[in-house]
């Protein structure tokens, strides 16, 4: 049995990662909280490096309003009750230490708009049209 995954202790590593689970078991909380965490840690280096592939345009729209907001609440004091209603962002901020925090997701915030999260289609559209000649078109 598999070690059960922690937010902000479990080892990452560069390169391809695949979050893959039923409908309402917390994939979007996990990815949010995943996406500082890559930055904090210095997996990805900057938003650019990261690619957020989900099935539908709201989908995408709503992870990337959801990725903005978690970076905004990072910048932000923790609540009194973090630790109770999101222990995930909590164990990142208990992790890293403030200062980081401030720096890297200061840089997030004011890169969002490098935050690469599109539809599995709008991905593969654009890897063809961008790659034609690797792909033989």
């Amino acid at each position: 049995m598999a070690a059960e995954f922690d937010i902000a202790s479990t080892a990452l590593h560069p390169g391809l990662s695949v979050i893959e689970a039923s409908a309402g078991t917390g994939k979007t909380y996990t990815i949010t909280r995943l996406v500082p965490r890559l930055l904090l840690d210095g997996t990805a280096q900057e938003l650019s490096q990261i690619l957020l592939v989900t099935y539908t345009t709201d989908a995408a729209g709503e992870l990337a309003d959801r990725v903005r907001h978690v970076l905004e609440t990072l910048q932000s004091p923790p609540a009194d009750d973090e630790e109770q209603r999101d222990p995930g962002l909590h164990a990142i901020r208990s992790r890293f230490p403030q200062p980081a925090i401030a720096e890297t997701v200061g840089r997030a915030l004011r890169d969002i708009d490098r935050l690469n999260v599109s539809t599995i289609h709008s991905f593969c559209q654009r890897s063809l049209q961008d790659e034609s000649v690797l792909c033989g078109m």
